[in-house]
Protein backbone atom coordinates (compact mmCIF):
# COMPACT_ATOMS: atom_id res chain seq x y z
CA UNK A 1 0.00 0.00 0.00
CA UNK A 2 2.75 2.16 0.59
CA UNK A 3 4.20 1.89 -2.40
CA UNK A 4 1.30 3.22 -4.00
CA UNK A 5 1.46 6.17 -1.89
CA UNK A 6 4.85 6.80 -3.13
CA UNK A 7 4.27 6.41 -6.49
CA UNK A 8 1.76 9.50 -6.85
CA UNK A 9 3.96 12.08 -4.88
CA UNK A 10 6.79 11.47 -7.15
CA UNK A 11 4.80 11.64 -10.49
CA UNK A 12 3.25 14.55 -9.45
CA UNK A 13 6.76 16.09 -8.14
CA UNK A 14 7.39 15.17 -11.75
CA UNK A 15 5.18 16.93 -13.18
CA UNK A 16 5.66 19.96 -11.33
CA UNK A 17 9.16 19.49 -12.17
CA UNK A 18 8.56 19.70 -15.94
CA UNK A 19 6.39 22.65 -15.47
CA UNK A 20 9.54 24.41 -14.20
CA UNK A 21 11.20 23.41 -16.69
CA UNK A 22 9.05 24.65 -19.41
CA UNK A 23 8.64 27.67 -17.69
CA UNK A 24 12.33 28.09 -17.99
CA UNK A 25 12.97 27.65 -21.70
CA UNK A 26 10.27 29.46 -22.34
CA UNK A 27 12.40 32.61 -20.08
CA UNK A 28 15.49 31.34 -21.95
CA UNK A 29 13.36 31.45 -26.00
CA UNK A 30 12.07 34.86 -24.91
CA UNK A 31 15.68 36.18 -24.06
CA UNK A 32 16.95 34.80 -26.93
CA UNK A 33 14.34 35.95 -29.39
CA UNK A 34 14.46 39.16 -28.28
CA UNK A 35 18.33 39.49 -28.07
CA UNK A 36 18.23 38.34 -31.78
CA UNK A 37 15.07 40.62 -32.77
CA UNK A 38 16.92 43.72 -31.03
CA UNK A 39 20.41 42.85 -33.73
CA UNK A 40 18.25 42.59 -36.37
CA UNK A 41 16.33 45.81 -34.99
CA UNK A 42 19.67 47.54 -34.87
CA UNK A 43 20.70 46.74 -37.91
CA UNK A 44 17.93 47.88 -39.96
CA UNK A 45 17.74 50.92 -38.56
CA UNK A 46 21.61 51.70 -39.23
CA UNK A 47 20.62 50.46 -42.84
CA UNK A 48 17.47 53.47 -42.92
CA UNK A 49 20.19 55.95 -41.47
CA UNK A 50 22.62 55.05 -44.36
CA UNK A 51 20.01 55.33 -46.96
CA UNK A 52 18.11 58.22 -45.51
CA UNK A 53 21.54 60.54 -44.32
CA UNK A 54 23.83 59.54 -47.02
CA UNK A 55 25.99 62.63 -46.50
CA UNK A 56 27.10 61.95 -43.21
CA UNK A 57 26.97 57.96 -43.80
CA UNK A 58 29.23 58.39 -46.30
CA UNK A 59 31.88 60.50 -44.46
CA UNK A 60 32.20 57.88 -41.82
CA UNK A 61 32.48 55.23 -44.59
CA UNK A 62 35.23 57.35 -46.53
CA UNK A 63 36.92 57.69 -43.14
CA UNK A 64 37.22 54.06 -41.97
CA UNK A 65 38.44 53.53 -46.45
CA UNK A 66 41.09 56.10 -45.96
CA UNK A 67 42.61 54.96 -42.65
CA UNK A 68 42.24 51.48 -43.83
CA UNK A 69 44.35 52.79 -47.18
CA UNK A 70 46.65 54.83 -45.26
CA UNK A 71 47.39 52.09 -42.10
CA UNK A 72 47.96 49.08 -44.91
CA UNK A 73 50.37 51.05 -47.15
CA UNK A 74 52.14 52.20 -43.80
CA UNK A 75 53.06 48.50 -43.64
CA UNK A 76 54.95 48.90 -46.58
CA UNK A 77 57.25 51.30 -44.71
CA UNK A 78 59.38 51.35 -41.73
CA UNK A 79 60.45 53.43 -39.73
CA UNK A 80 58.58 56.38 -37.66
CA UNK A 81 56.13 56.72 -40.65
CA UNK A 82 55.06 53.01 -39.67
CA UNK A 83 55.91 53.62 -36.21
CA UNK A 84 53.63 56.49 -36.21
CA UNK A 85 51.07 55.28 -38.35
CA UNK A 86 50.90 52.07 -36.10
CA UNK A 87 50.45 54.49 -33.13
CA UNK A 88 47.04 56.00 -34.77
CA UNK A 89 46.16 52.06 -35.22
CA UNK A 90 46.49 51.78 -31.32
CA UNK A 91 44.66 54.88 -30.46
CA UNK A 92 41.57 53.94 -33.08
CA UNK A 93 41.88 50.37 -30.80
CA UNK A 94 41.51 51.82 -27.90
CA UNK A 95 38.80 53.96 -28.97
CA UNK A 96 36.89 51.17 -29.52
CA UNK A 97 37.05 49.10 -26.33
CA UNK A 98 36.48 52.23 -24.87
CA UNK A 99 32.86 52.61 -26.79
CA UNK A 100 32.75 48.67 -26.37
CA UNK A 101 33.14 48.86 -22.42
CA UNK A 102 30.85 51.55 -21.76
CA UNK A 103 28.83 50.71 -18.64
CA UNK A 104 25.85 52.20 -19.44
CA UNK A 105 25.64 50.32 -22.69
CA UNK A 106 25.74 46.97 -21.16
CA UNK A 107 23.50 47.95 -17.80
CA UNK A 108 20.67 48.76 -20.37
CA UNK A 109 21.36 45.60 -22.48
CA UNK A 110 21.44 43.40 -18.76
CA UNK A 111 18.05 45.37 -17.74
CA UNK A 112 16.35 44.66 -21.37
CA UNK A 113 17.31 40.95 -20.90
CA UNK A 114 15.90 40.94 -17.58
CA UNK A 115 12.65 42.45 -18.13
CA UNK A 116 12.07 40.22 -21.19
CA UNK A 117 12.66 36.63 -18.73
CA UNK A 118 10.35 38.70 -16.17
CA UNK A 119 7.55 39.29 -18.36
CA UNK A 120 6.41 38.90 -22.07
CA UNK A 121 4.70 42.26 -22.00
CA UNK A 122 8.29 44.22 -22.06
CA UNK A 123 9.49 42.27 -25.03
CA UNK A 124 8.59 45.52 -27.55
CA UNK A 125 10.60 47.95 -25.23
CA UNK A 126 13.29 45.53 -24.62
CA UNK A 127 13.53 44.75 -28.66
CA UNK A 128 14.08 48.49 -28.85
CA UNK A 129 16.10 48.68 -26.27
CA UNK A 130 18.59 46.06 -27.69
CA UNK A 131 18.71 47.37 -30.79
CA UNK A 132 19.19 50.81 -30.00
CA UNK A 133 22.32 50.16 -27.60
CA UNK A 134 23.59 46.79 -29.00
CA UNK A 135 21.92 45.95 -32.49
CA UNK A 136 23.50 49.97 -33.86
CA UNK A 137 26.98 49.16 -32.41
CA UNK A 138 27.12 45.98 -33.57
CA UNK A 139 26.50 46.34 -37.20
CA UNK A 140 28.45 49.49 -37.27
CA UNK A 141 31.30 47.59 -35.62
CA UNK A 142 31.07 44.74 -38.20
CA UNK A 143 30.69 47.20 -40.98
CA UNK A 144 33.88 49.77 -40.69
CA UNK A 145 35.50 47.14 -39.49
CA UNK A 146 35.29 45.03 -43.09
CA UNK A 147 35.80 48.05 -44.94
CA UNK A 148 38.64 48.80 -43.10
CA UNK A 149 40.18 45.33 -43.12
CA UNK A 150 39.72 45.59 -46.76
CA UNK A 151 40.82 48.74 -47.78
CA UNK A 152 44.29 48.25 -45.36
CA UNK A 153 44.83 44.78 -47.64
CA UNK A 154 44.26 46.91 -50.87
CA UNK A 155 46.72 49.45 -49.25
CA UNK A 156 49.21 46.69 -48.54
CA UNK A 157 49.22 45.35 -52.70
CA UNK A 158 48.20 47.55 -54.29
CA UNK A 159 49.20 51.40 -53.80
CA UNK A 160 52.22 53.15 -54.70
CA UNK A 161 55.65 52.45 -53.52
CA UNK A 162 56.86 54.45 -51.03
CA UNK A 163 59.77 56.57 -52.41
CA UNK A 164 63.13 55.92 -51.54
CA UNK A 165 63.53 59.30 -49.63
CA UNK A 166 60.89 57.76 -47.12
CA UNK A 167 62.62 54.57 -46.66
CA UNK A 168 66.44 53.85 -45.45
CA UNK A 169 68.78 50.87 -45.06
CA UNK A 170 68.92 51.67 -41.67
CA UNK A 171 65.13 50.77 -41.42
CA UNK A 172 65.07 47.73 -43.39
CA UNK A 173 63.26 49.57 -46.49
CA UNK A 174 64.64 49.10 -49.98
CA UNK A 175 63.28 50.27 -52.85
CA UNK A 176 64.14 48.37 -56.39
CA UNK A 177 65.42 51.15 -57.84
CA UNK A 178 68.14 51.17 -54.68
CA UNK A 179 68.40 47.22 -55.22
CA UNK A 180 69.25 47.64 -58.72
CA UNK A 181 72.21 50.19 -57.53
CA UNK A 182 73.22 48.05 -54.68
CA UNK A 183 73.45 44.92 -57.23
CA UNK A 184 76.02 46.94 -59.17
CA UNK A 185 77.79 48.34 -56.92
CA UNK A 186 78.63 44.40 -55.33
CA UNK A 187 79.44 43.51 -58.84
CA UNK A 188 82.25 46.33 -59.22
CA UNK A 189 83.38 46.77 -55.61
CA UNK A 190 83.24 43.04 -53.72
CA UNK A 191 84.44 44.42 -50.83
Amino acid sequence: MKEREVLPISDKVDVENRGEDEAFRTKLAREAWVLAAGLAKGAKDSVEEIISEPGAAAGRLGVALFAGCLLGAGQRTAGLTRMGLEAVGVGMSVAFCRDLLQPQRWSDVRDALSDACQSSANTDRSVALIGDKLGRFAFDTLLLSGLTLGASRFGQKMLFDVPSSLGSFESGYVSSYDRMILDKMNRTHPY
